[in-house]
Order: structure tokens, then C-alpha cells, then sequence
């Protein structure tokens, strides 16, 4: 069914009696004039059943509804609420993470937000390194250039035997190993990881300890990763290294995505 033209859906044309007679002509010319509308509204009635869908629009009317099929695979509501035409996305469910948004001036955004929030703790002990918080990004989450994972995660550390490492991961890539210095009790790191083309990120990270002491290196780094990201990926926090009388522990890992072009 192709898109309708609400243009085409008018009331009927008056067909008066003259002469106190009903001629055939006009019998004829009403029934064809009910035909018309009768035809008009169930083809309207179709096109909205099958979405009004079309790489355009049919027509610029201010309240026209369509589905717009020439952006990949679905179908994107579009309409024309202040009757400049039907160009206006709709957000829904599924597509808006593909919606550009518009700012006061020519600048435009895609929506973004939390995927995945994780207050589970994990204490690693005797063990000298293992992973501290994990989580799986779907399959082509990272679907264009500019997309981008934001990670925020927070922890502890007692005893004072030896310093330790955190490492955050992309899969198999290390984005970088943020060591301590002995004495520290509380962690934060952040991370961002930014598709740049297909199987490939750019990454940066950087952590902040409770506590300012020059035996702690690598405070902020900047990576470069080929991960596939057609395939679901660990997003990661390991502890590379402590001591083992020394307890290191995540509280709180944050997994926000958003961007693209």
C-alpha cells in the first residue's frame, strides 16, 4: 500500500435536486462522488495500517503521520506538527538512540543513558589479581563513529603491604594499569571508550586515590584499541596486582552509552 494524500479526503459535493426530479445523471453522479469517498477513506485506512510508509513523504501537512523507510532496516515515525513539513522524528523505544535532537542553535545531539549499574562488592583477598566488576555490552552496541561507552567505578583497599594495580579493559584490550602507592584506602576510576571506525576505539581513563603520594604512577592514560565490536564485549576492572595479606574491593561500577554521528 503506498502512502495517501489526507488532501484527497474531502466532503462531498453537493448534488442538489432540480425541478423536483432525480434524474439518472444525477443518480449517477452521487453514487460515483460516494464511490470516490468510500475508496478514498479505505485506502487512507490501509495506509495507516501499513505505517504510511515511504523513503518520503507524501505531502507537507501540518498533523501528517509517516513512517520514514529509508533509514536502514525500520521504519522511523515522522511527522509535521508546525506545518514547515513532515521532517520531525518521534522518539520511540527503538529508534531513538538513532534521533538527532536540536539544541537553541545548529548544534544537534543523540540521547543517552545508563546501561548497566552494578553495586555488587567483590573483595579479592589472598588472591594477588583477578576481576574486580565485569559487563557484557551487547553485540553492536558500539554501532557508529562517535558512539561511546562512559564507565565510573569506585572501590577500597586495606592493609598497607604494597601498592596495587587496577587495570580497565575492553575485552581483550587494555586500556591502560593505574598502580598505587601502599597507603591508599579508597579508588575511583573513569574511563570513556569512543568507536572511531569498524573495530576500532579510542580510550582514555584516569583514577583518583583518597590520598596524594608520588609512589602512585600512571594516573591518566590515552589508548588505542581494535576490539570487534559486531560481537558482545567485557567491559572490565581487574586488579592486576596487590599483596596478598592486602584486601582490594569495587562497591560500585556505572556503564553509560550514547553519541554518534
Amino acid at each position: 500500500m503506498v502512502q495517501f494524500a489526507t488532501s484527497t479526503l474531502a466532503d462531498l459535493t453537493n448534488y442538489p435536486v432540480t425541478a423536483g426530479t432525480i434524474t439518472a445523471s444525477d443518480n449517477e453522479n452521487f453514487r460515483n462522488a460516494v464511490e470516490t469517498a468510500i475508496i478514498n477513506l479505505n485506502d487512507a485506512a490501509q495506509a495507516l495500517a501499513s505505517f504510511q510508509a515511504g523513503s518520503a513523504a507524501s505531502e507537507s501537512l501540518r498533523g501528517s503521520v509517516w513512517g520514514d523507510t529509508s533509514n536502514a532496516s525500520r521504519a522511523i515515525w515522522k511527522g509535521d506538527p508546525d506545518g514547515l513539513g513532515p521532517d520531525d522524528e518521534f522518539l520511540t523505544r527503538l529508534e531513538a538512540y538513532r534521533i538527532s535532537l536540536a539544541t537553541g542553535g545548529t548544534a544537534t545531539f543523540k540521547p543517552s543513558g545508563i546501561i548497566n549499574v552494578n553495586t555488587t562488592s567483590v573483595s579479592l583477598s589472598a588472591t594477588t589479581s583477578a576481576t574486580l566488576q565485569v559487563y557484557s555490552v551487547p553485540a553492536n552496541t558500539l554501532d557508529a563513529n562517535g558512539k561511546f561507552l562512559h564507565v565510573i567505578a569506585f572501590g577500597t583497599k586495606s592493609g598497607a603491604n604494597a601498592g596495587m594495580s587496577l587495570v580497565p579493559q575492553l575485552g581483550a584490550g587494555v586500556v591502560t594499569t593505574h598502580t598505587s602507592s601502599t597507603n591508599i584506602t579508597d579508588w575511583c576510576i573513569e574511563f570513556w571508550i569512543v568507536r572511531t571506525g569498524v573495530g576500532g576505539q579510542d580510550c582514555g581513563s584516569y583514577i583518583i586515590y583518597n590520598r596524594d603520594d608520588t609512589t602512585s604512577t600512571t594516573l591518566c592514560d590515552f589508548a588505542s584499541l581494535t576490539q570487534d565490536e559486531t560481537a558482545a564485549l567485557n567491559i572490565s576492572i581487574k586488579c592486576g596486582s596487590k599483596h596478598t595479606s592486602d584486601v582490594v574491593s569495587s562497591e560500585i561500577m556505572i556503564v553509560e552509552y550514547g553519541g554518534g554521528s
